[in-house]
């Protein structure tokens, strides 16, 4: 099985070089993120096909790299909706 290193060369040359799949960006080898388009926790591998090329802001705009007080902020705000308090 080839690497990630590997599938993200050959989704390059599939795409006509190096750029972000999502919002156009020109990236380099070294800038380009591997995004899993089906994750590995859901059984994603670690393919060409499963490969889509992202900048940095794009990945980070699907979620990743989320800071935990984000995360924490985003749960009390489901809670209150869900459990609206009855003061």
């Amino acid at each position: 099985m080839a690497s990630w290193k590997d599938a993200k060369r050959q989704r390059a040359r599939q795409t006509g070089g190096w750029h972000c799949e999502k919002c156009g960006k020109q990236l380099t080898e070294r800038t380009a993120i591997g995004h899993h388009k089906h994750y590995q926790r859901n059984g994603g591998q670690d393919t060409v096909d499963n490969c889509e090329l992202r900048c940095g802001a794009c990945e980070k705009s699907d979620g990743h790299n989320v800071s935990i007080e984000d995360l924490d902020y985003r749960v009390k705000r489901i809670e209150r909706m869900l459990f609206p308090s009855e003061d």
